[in-house]
């Protein structure tokens, strides 16, 4: 069999709602004749899987998906990764396919994990990928009870997926926020991840890795006493507020929302919450934050020119 036949890439993912089913259809039987010339090839087997999770977000392939069950009811997502993975167990491509399939369909976080596992062991120098989502999971863990050895996991399988990815600026932003974890001990390593993510994307400054990174930066610095900063790159942040489907003021809220929750009665979270307000221009809001604050016993701070509270 020609291997250029074998495309990765499933256009059924892409298309339009109303081209979905005549897609899978035919998709279906591509793959079910390259099964079929090849019943040994696991790849293929993990392309089929693949191809039935991108069909069932389609609404428009439900009835297809059902007479494809009804026909082949062997073939399910779950048999067909199985297969493949019991066919090529050391095919990285079948690994991963598999390894997605139960962190995002089943989401078996513990299964997930040993399969990304084995990519780690079985091919090392390729496995930053498998680094980042194990990484990913057990932060998941550890956001439900916070456990310092969880954590050491975190953060070391994120350093690794950096070794491997040098421009991982995903990792690079989730290493940071582990690292702050952390405490006083992680900050500056932290800090320094931050910059070093800017620094690979700035020649795209309205982009959205960037302002995300940018808005990570900033509660760091203000985590460790320094407000200058903090505020002039919180006031970046918050340039590309509107541009994109996320809120840049919810960023900034849930940080500080979360310490608030943490510390009811440190006044900084609510200072830093006015701070957003205040660069927005809503005034009213900011200066009711502030009020609140100063109930706290919050005593103002000498600020740089440019940052003076207008009241």
């Amino acid at each position: 069999m020609n291997r250029r036949l074998k495309s990765r890439t499933n256009p059924v993912f892409s298309v339009k709602e109303n081209e979905a089913p005549e897609y899978f259809v035919q998709l279906s039987h591509f793959y079910l004749t390259l099964i079929n010339l090849e019943p040994n090839e696991g790849e293929y087997y993990s392309l089929l899987g693949e191809m039935l999770e991108y069909a069932s977000h389609y609404k428009t392939c439900k009835s297809v998906l059902q007479n494809f069950y009804s026909q082949h009811p062997d073939k399910t997502m779950e048999s067909c990764h199985e297969r493949a993975y019991k066919l090529s167990p050391n095919n990285m491509y079948v690994c991963e396919k598999l390894s997605h399939f139960y962190e995002v369909v089943v989401r078996d976080s513990n299964k997930a994990i040993e399969l990304y596992t084995h990519i780690t062991t079985s091919f090392p120098e390729k496995s930053a990928f498998a680094h980042h989502h194990i990484a990913k999971l057990e932060m998941n863990k550890y956001k439900k009870r916070k456990d310092p050895e969880r954590l050491n996991t975190v953060i070391y399988h994120y350093k690794k997926a950096i070794s491997l990815d040098t421009t991982n600026v995903e990792a690079m932003n989730l290493l940071g926020l582990a690292l702050c974890e952390l405490g006083p001990d992680g900050y500056e390593e932290a800090k320094t991840l931050f910059e070093r993510a800017i620094g690979i994307r700035d020649d795209s400054k309205d982009t959205r890795d960037v302002t995300t990174t940018r808005v990570r930066y900033s509660v760091c610095l203000l985590k460790m006493g320094e407000y200058q900063h903090g505020y002039k790159q919180m006031e970046k942040a918050l340039e590309n507020h509107g541009k994109f489907r996320f809120s840049v003021l919810g960023e900034f809220d849930r940080f500080f929302n979360e310490e608030m929750r943490t510390c009811p009665n440190d006044p900084m979270p609510l200072i830093h919450k006015a701070r957003v307000r205040l660069l927005l221009k809503r005034p009213e809001e900011a200066k009711s934050m502030y009020n609140d604050a100063l109930r706290l016993g919050y005593v103002p701070i000498p600020v740089a020119p440019g940052l003076e509270w207008p009241w």
